[in-house]
Order: structure tokens, then C-alpha cells, then sequence
């Protein structure tokens, strides 16, 4: 069972793949995305520059809205909605 961080990782290269490189954005909870900020604090301790570096509003360049109660889902250029694989 892949951490977010791990499958919003798959859901940004595979939209990548599928888009020519353009961008989705992420729906995530609040819970989610402090779960999600944590993730990242612990690998940009073991791989790079801080988690205060990292914007708290992006993932990778991609847009991440907040919503509460919502299950963690990529939007494509579409306007399509996947649930995210966890």
C-alpha cells in the first residue's frame, strides 16, 4: 500500500505522461495534506532542502485545494476525478 506522497508521485507522472507534461492539481483533506506536508518534512530530511522550502499550496509544481471530508483525488486537465491509490 503506496504513502501519499507515494501515489500523488504515480498520479503526477502518469498525468504527465498522458498530458504532455501539463499539470493536474490534488483535492485533499485537511488531514490529508498534513499527513502529506509531514511525508515530505521526513524525505527533504534524508534528501534535500527543508520542508519550509517546499510550498505548502503545490506538490511538485502541481495545485493542491484543501477540502474538508474530501478522499484524496487527482483532477486531470479535463476536469476528470480519480481517487487516489493508497
Amino acid at each position: 500500500m503506496p504513502s501519499l506522497y507515494e501515489a500523488m508521485n504515480s498520479a503526477l507522472q502518469s498525468h504527465w505522461k498522458q498530458h504532455q507534461n501539463q499539470y493536474p492539481r490534488f483535492i485533499l483533506s485537511p488531514e490529508d495534506h498534513a499527513s502529506l506536508m509531514h511525508e515530505i518534512a521526513v524525505v527533504r530530511e534524508v534528501f534535500g532542502p527543508s520542508a519550509l522550502e517546499f510550498p505548502r499550496d503545490q506538490y511538485h509544481g502541481a495545485p493542491i485545494e484543501i477540502r474538508p471530508g474530501a478522499a484524496p483525488t487527482v483532477v486531470a486537465l479535463d476536469g476528470s476525478e480519480t481517487l487516489l491509490e493508497l
